[in-house]
C-alpha cells in the first residue's frame, strides 16, 4: 500500500496523536471512527475552501451561489423548497433572497397557482450569472479530479452514498422539523 506524503501525512499524524491521547484517558474504546470522522471533516473542510476559491470572483456566499444553480436547473421554484435544499431555515432562505433581489439576480412574485405562495426565478442577470458560474466550476473540478483513476473516482462515488444516506438520516429529524 502506497504510504500517504504532504497533507494526508499529517492529518493521519495529527488524528493519531489525538486518537492515542484519548484512549489513554479511556482505555477499550474503539477511536477509529473519531478517525474516520476527522478525515471527513478535513475533505468537507477543503472542499469548502477549494469552492470559496473557485467561486470568490463572483461575490456569492455558497448558500447564495447554492440558489442560482437550484433555480438554474429548476429543481426548486419557491422559498421553502430552496431552504429544504440548502439546509436552511425559512427566515434565513428570506434573507438569502433578499440579498439575491437586492442584486437583481432573482425575483419573487405570487404562485401563478396559488396566491398564498411566492414563486421565485432568476432574472436575466442571476441566469447569466448562474450560468458563468456553473462553467467556471465544472472547468476547476475537472481540473482537479483528472489526477484521478476514473475506476477511483467511481469507487469513491459509489462508497460515498451509503455513508451520505446514514448522515442524511441521522440529521432529517432536526431538518424535517426547523423546515
Amino acid at each position: 500500500m502506497k504510504r500517504a506524503s504532504g497533507f494526508v501525512a499529517t492529518l493521519d499524524r495529527e488524528l493519531a496523536e489525538i486518537r492515542d491521547g484519548i484512549a489513554r484517558e479511556l482505555p477499550g474504546t474503539d477511536w477509529e471512527p473519531i478517525v474516520f470522522a476527522g478525515k471527513l471533516g478535513a475533505l468537507a473542510d477543503l472542499h469548502r475552501r477549494f469552492n470559496e476559491l473557485v467561486l470568490e470572483e463572483f461575490g456569492l456566499t455558497p448558500v447564495e451561489q447554492q440558489v442560482l444553480g437550484i433555480l438554474r436547473g429548476g429543481a426548486a421554484d419557491n422559498p421553502g423548497a430552496l431552504a429544504r435544499a440548502t439546509y436552511q431555515s425559512a427566515a434565513g432562505m428570506t434573507r438569502t433572497l433578499d440579498r439575491l433581489e437586492a442584486r437583481r439576480l432573482v425575483t419573487r412574485r405570487p404562485h401563478p397557482e396559488d396566491r398564498r405562495r411566492v414563486a421565485v426565478g432568476l432574472t436575466r442577470d442571476g441566469r447569466k450569472l448562474a450560468e458563468r458560474k456553473l462553467r467556471v466550476e465544472v472547468a476547476a473540478w475537472e481540473s482537479l479530479l483528472e489526477a484521478l483513476d476514473p475506476s477511483l473516482r467511481r469507487r469513491l462515488d459509489s462508497t460515498l452514498d451509503p455513508l451520505l444516506e446514514q448522515l442524511a438520516a441521522a440529521g432529517r429529524s432536526g431538518l424535517d422539523e426547523s423546515a
